[in-house]
């Protein structure tokens, strides 16, 4: 009975997890952001109503994202219809413009570069890991999501969403990760 009775409490006093699908974006309109600029001035999610956008949060530490920015600088200069942001998520900037400078190539003007080290942008998004992309639709509302980056997909699933397309799977992928059963057994 008073293990009962301790248990009951504990469950009471326990606070309440926020459900997985509570954490999903997509679906749902975007949370607005303004963050400073790299090259002057800043951007603010609000003021690109009827533009598609493309967020990438990214960090100095991120070692993917030391492949992500260079492609999604290229994919900015080929998709001039799409609006790009890319957000560092660094506390101190002095560490992304050192991670900015040795990169293998320069980033490009058209891929504007914004700062959020006071993490404002980033807590109205769910990102765990990084490089986080996001697209959102020309209604604000956040229409795919992906997070790390590969370079053999690159932004084939962004570019589907963003252009409005059926996100394509990857079968191969979900076979490679299935367990083959061992030889001479049944599956």
């Amino acid at each position: 009975m008073f293990g009962a009775l301790v248990a009951a409490q504990i469950a009471w006093a326990a606070p309440e997890m926020i459900p997985l699908e509570a954490m999903d974006e997509v679906g749902h309109t975007a949370s607005d952001f303004t963050v400073e600029l790299r090259e002057g001035g800043t951007f603010t999610l609000s003021e690109q109503q009827g533009k598609t956008v493309i967020i990438s949060f990214w960090a100095s530490w991120c070692t993917p994202c030391k492949k992500e920015l260079p492609a999604l600088s290229r994919l900015s200069e080929e998709r001039k219809d799409l609006r790009f942001i890319a957000v560092n998520v660094d506390r101190d900037r002095a560490a992304a413009e050192k991670f900015l400078t040795a990169l293998p190539e320069p980033v490009s003007s058209s891929l504007p570069i914004g700062f959020d080290n006071d993490a404002m942008a980033l807590g109205g998004y769910s990102v765990t890991s990084m490089p986080t992309i996001f697209v959102i639709g020309k209604d604000g509302v956040t229409r795919f999501r992906k997070t790390g980056y590969s370079e053999q997909r690159g932004f084939v699933e962004i570019l589907a969403a963003a252009d409005g397309k059926p996100i394509p799977t990857f079968d191969n992928e979900k076979a490679a990760a299935t367990p083959t059963p061992a030889a001479g057994k049944k599956p």
